[in-house]
């Protein structure tokens, strides 16, 4: 979808911008750095924190350079304390956070200069909130996490909250192939809440050996412990009958998952798929739509507002695309605002 907007403007209203990608090199730190230098610091204070590991001068997987994140003087960073190593502001310590990573504790720091910075931020979602809230009390009025390799993560149910999803060459080296993934992922990420208030609050308070919960019409539970999610979808699959209309998984919705039910597709027909948001969900367009077929549907327990995706036509793979035609191809298949923010198009 062409946007007559500015991917600033598309996102001034939200507090947490959360920037998750595709693939390793879908562009994530260059969008990052896009936003950082066209919002003017003197408007609010920024805070910036990572999902992971991000900002290495040299990417871990293809060996190739990669850009880096610079940040203005006054922005607060929450990153491990390793990391402060290999980035050359000047700083001040704010805070701690009692959250260790294997590159020690992520601690919350001041930029008294402009420069760049290497991040390493909490992996837990759980984590993730507490370094927002903690940077909110730093007075932090926008805070943008960068996401790490192949982790389309989501950290709650802040509806204030927005994100970015990056996508480009580097996903497939058929340009076809990166819009049809990247639309049916938008159409995962996007999926609707699911409506029911006492199941909804009852699976989000599940413990976590409550791997699954299925619901019949007559509004009775059954509960499906395990300690992983591996191997449970044949006894999942064994608990589901007519009078069964919802079913909660906690963790990956995938497509071995599914292979397992669709075994016996009759059991399946007209049932609620639940996930905890649809970054759990993990299924190929096929799939999805024979579950449509059988009139399924997928809902979320925390719905994702994306707000625009973000299109690099480079790859370090040795093939770059046209920023024209993948731009064009990605506008006419996503119902969403598209951009190209090194072309600034």
């Amino acid at each position: 979808m062409r946007s007559d907007t500015s991917i600033i403007d598309i996102t001034k209203e939200s507090p947490i911008i959360s920037i998750i990608g595709m693939d390793k090199n879908a562009g994530k730190t260059t969008v990052l750095n896009y936003l950082i230098s066209n919002i003017s610091s003197n408007d609010y204070s920024i805070g910036i924190t990572s999902i992971g590991r991000d900002g290495e001068d040299v990417d871990a997987v293809t060996f190739t350079p990669k850009p880096r994140i610079y940040i203005k003087k006054g922005t607060f960073i929450a990153t491990a304390k390793d990391c402060l190593k290999n980035s050359d502001i000047t700083r001040e310590i704010f805070n701690t956070t009692d959250i260790h990573t294997s590159m020690g504790e992520v601690i919350i720091v001041k930029a008294l200069s402009d420069g760049y910075i290497d991040l390493a931020g909490p992996s837990l979602n759980s984590q993730m909130e507490h370094v927002c809230e903690i940077l909110k009390d730093c007075g932090c009025k926008k805070i943008f996490v960068d996401g790490a390799i192949n982790r389309k993560s989501f950290i709650g149910r802040n509806i204030n909250q927005g994100a970015i999803l990056a996508t480009g060459a580097s996903l497939n080296r058929n340009i076809d192939k990166v819009v049809s993934d990247t639309s049916h992922a938008v159409s995962m990420l996007m999926l609707p809440s699911f409506d029911n208030t006492f199941l909804t609050e009852r699976c989000l308070n599940s413990s976590i050996d409550e791997r699954c919960i299925l619901r019949n019409n007559r509004g009775n539970l059954k509960i499906i412990n395990s300690l992983t999610s591996l191997n449970i979808s044949k006894e999942i699959s064994d608990s589901i009958d007519d009078s069964i209309t919802d079913i909660f998984i906690k963790g990956a919705l995938t497509a071995n998952l599914f292979k397992t039910l669709l075994q016996n597709p009759s059991k399946l027909k007209n049932k609620n798929f639940i996930a905890e948001d649809g970054t759990k969900i993990l299924i190929d367009k096929n799939t999805y739509e024979n579950l449509l077929f059988l009139n399924c549907t997928l809902k979320v327990l925390n719905p994702i507002n994306i707000l625009c995706i973000t299109s690099n036509p480079t790859s370090p793979y040795g093939y770059d695309f046209s920023p024209e035609e993948l731009l064009y191809k990605l506008r006419h298949s996503i119902c969403l605002p598209v951009f190209d923010v090194v072309h600034d198009i």
